[in-house]
């Protein structure tokens, strides 16, 4: 792997140093520190970055104002922001940071400890490992012409994350990541291809290659357990939906009760008619239905209790660092003690460390996903 090149920004020149020291410390990093926004600016525009942190309170150009500058130069690295002015001023950042188009974002609440810088550049260093996935590979350019190509050419493939049950540690399921295996760029994640293919149509499409890599999968005897693959609303909510996922099924002898979808919560809100009939039909046939992201979304509880939910996720935006922050722990609770009420298992995603897992294990979490438990793999 190559060195990855870090940048640092914080106003206070000993605490920007102390971090390039720990993190030189800790692995092979190319690593340079500035004291501003505008100095920093002016360093990016002349040099390439995969990770940047950031400081918040910085005089002339904040670290909000140089983070929204930072998206408008579009670019496609990693972003830690860094601060002291508290976990809820920097969770708002972090959800800002999120809608930009960085392709890693965490948060870091000062004091900062080796074991977080640590953890940080694990992740980092596994999404770069893991098939090849560089988080600021720049200059990628797929054509619309080549990525309908790619989708009818079987370029598009299935990625597996194992979920564990907390107290027996057995994999339970596994959620589909899809991946583009790409001629020229190599592997690439959906940050690189997903809002191409949501501009031109093409969801269902891929949906449709996921779930026939999965229930190839499932015949060649590669997957044991269930399978969670992520649905949008628009294809859920097509006329006739349930009915074609239940006929492909039963046509490859494959019993339905295999798969769980996964929606996200924003999507569970906006029902239609042809939305309600097909999760019924769906549910009817044993097919798992989960509200995925928990917390991020803006649906109403009364109506989530009224659809037949049989899993629900927790978004990992609440599980990272939330041993440090009190904020996080009320909305963990909340979601576990939701869950336990509606009597549908919960599942922790976002898991990176033992610290984390055995927290989550000890107040009653049902299943966990993330690094510590494996990362995402294909099948062999």
């Amino acid at each position: 792997m190559n060195k990855l090149n870090v940048l640092i920004i914080d106003d206070d020149k000993l605490q920007a140093n102390m971090l390039k020291s720990t993190i030189s410390s800790i692995g092979d990093f190319n690593v340079q520190c500035v004291y501003s926004g505008n100095e920093a600016m002016n360093l990016i525009n002349k040099n390439q970055f995969d990770l940047i942190f950031c400081d918040l309170q910085m005089p002339e150009m904040d670290g909000v104002e140089f983070l929204s500058n930072l998206d408008k130069d579009k670019f496609s690295g990693g972003v830690v922001i860094v601060s002291s002015l508290g976990s809820t001023l920097i969770s708002i950042v972090d959800d800002l940071c999120n809608a930009f188009n960085f392709s890693f974002v965490e948060s870091l609440e000062k004091p900062i400890n080796v074991n977080q810088i640590n953890n940080i550049l694990e992740q980092v260093k596994i999404q770069i490992n893991n098939g090849n996935e560089n988080i600021s590979m720049r200059g990628i350019s797929i054509s619309d012409d080549e990525i309908l190509s790619l989708l009818k050419s079987g370029k598009f493939i299935n990625y597996y994350q194992p979920q564990v049950d907390f107290n027996s540690g057995q994999i339970v399921s596994m959620e589909v990541l899809a991946r583009l295996e790409h001629p020229i760029y190599g592997i690439l994640a959906p940050f690189y291809f997903l809002s191409q293919l949501e501009s031109n149509g093409l969801l269902d499409d891929l949906f449709n290659v996921v779930i026939d890599n999965a229930i190839r999968d499932f015949l060649l005897g590669k997957i044991k357990g269930k399978v969670s693959i992520n649905i949008t609303q628009d294809t859920i909510g097509k006329v006739g939906f349930a009915n074609q996922f239940i006929s492909k099924c039963k046509s490859n002898d494959v019993d339905p009760n295999i798969f769980i979808l996964e929606l996200n919560e924003g999507d569970a809100y906006n029902t239609t008619s042809s939305f309600l009939e097909n999760i019924s039909r769906l549910r009817i046939h044993n097919v798992g239905i989960s509200i995925d992201d928990f917390g991020t979304g803006y649906s109403s509880l009364e109506k989530l209790s009224r659809l037949p939910f049989t899993e629900m996720k927790l978004d990992k935006s609440f599980i990272s660092y939330c041993l440090s922050d009190e904020y996080k722990k009320v909305v963990i609770k909340f979601a576990l003690a939701l869950s336990k009420e509606l009597n549908i298992p919960i599942v922790a995603e976002g898991v990176e460390n033992k610290e984390t897992w055995q927290y989550l294990k000890n107040i009653g979490f049902d299943i966990c996903q993330g690094y510590f438990t494996g990362k995402p793999s294909r099948l062999n």
